[in-house]
């Protein structure tokens, strides 16, 4: 029986319907075993943002500067594969993340350890990403592997929906703009690479699965 132990944080939801997605394809292999943990700040953010909220949340963001998370003990959690589950805030990752990131009791946990990147984004997520794999690398984890799920709309048209969905709440299409976010095709997609990623897992060959990953269209730069 293999185990996978997916770690995230999502402020509106949507990162959580991604994972679910992706533990639906892992348990379609039944030596699977799966363990989901939600990191929350102590002071977690409003959904929908403020303006103010949304705007101040940068500089903290970009600078890395950790914040006060709800405790987790990360001792004595075994695990053969780890998905990290994040989104790219302003080009970085998310401070909740980057939080996680900067914990020596989440670091000691990681090391040595397979990890898997999960991200969900609007488009751009390569900055971010190289300042996850740095964190990894310094941790002693393996990265293994990277799935991206990116809004489907082009860069300007997502921009407008997304700021209306993150300011006002409302995702769903309007006027000649379709719904912000993910859509229910990538969330079937997201299955898929899950399923994928479990069977790598079960025959205990993990290093063939990013290229697979590729090959499959996870990744798309």
């Amino acid at each position: 029986m293999k185990k996978v132990l997916l770690i995230y944080y999502s402020q509106s939801g949507q990162l959580t319907q991604v994972l679910s997605s992706f533990v639906n394809g892992l348990l379609q292999n039944e030596n699977i075993q799966t363990q989901v943990i939600r990191i929350t700040p102590k002071e977690d953010y409003p959904f929908p943002w403020t303006v103010k909220d949304f705007f101040n949340a940068m500089p903290e963001t970009v600078m890395l500067k950790p914040m006060e998370l709800n405790e987790i003990s990360w001792n004595n959690i075994e695990a053969d594969l780890v998905v990290l589950a994040y989104q790219p805030w302003y080009l970085s990752p998310s401070r909740p993340m980057s939080s996680l990131l900067q914990n020596p009791d989440f670091l000691k946990c990681i090391q040595g350890k397979p990890i898997l990147t999960l991200i969900t984004c609007r488009n751009m997520w390569l900055r971010s990403q190289e300042i996850v794999k740095k964190n990894l690398l310094q941790a002693g984890a393996k990265l293994i592997g990277n799935v991206v799920i990116s809004d489907p709309s082009s860069n300007l048209v997502s921009v407008i929906t997304t700021l209306r969905w993150m300011i006002f709440g409302k995702k769903e299409a309007f006027w000649i703009f379709p719904a912000a976010g993910i859509n229910a095709e990538q969330l079937k997609q997201t299955e898929f690479w899950g399923k994928i990623t479990g069977d790598y897992l079960t025959n205990a060959n993990l290093n063939p699965l990013h290229q697979q990953l590729k090959v499959s269209g996870a990744v798309q730069v």
